[in-house]
């Protein structure tokens, strides 16, 4: 089963489902940060080492192997959609678009 939007630990115990716009460079980093004890030095999103991705052939078996696990933490974040809401029903329907 594919697992698009994955993002894992080297280590293989902490397992992020990635979320756009919802803190997932952030997040990236921190997993990053956590096994090499520094930050990945550019774009987390073009990392190909030190973090394991779904888009990265070579990770997809340990990955695959890792949300089936019952040692693995996974967790998401998503955004409170309400204030983004509330913006947009509260401007004049002329700016939104």
């Amino acid at each position: 089963m594919p697992y698009p939007g994955i993002w894992m630990t080297e280590s293989e115990q902490i397992l992020y489902r990635v979320v756009p716009k919802a803190a997932c460079s952030s997040i990236g980093q921190i997993l990053y940060y956590t096994e090499h004890g520094t930050f990945f030095d550019g774009d987390i999103h073009d990392a190909r080492h030190g973090i394991h991705k779904w888009a990265l052939e070579h990770s997809q078996p340990l990955i695959s192997r890792a949300v089936e696990s019952p040692d693995t933490y996974k967790f998401s974040c998503v955004r409170n959609p309400y204030p983004v809401s509330y913006t947009h029903l509260t401007l004049p329907t002329s700016d939104l678009v």
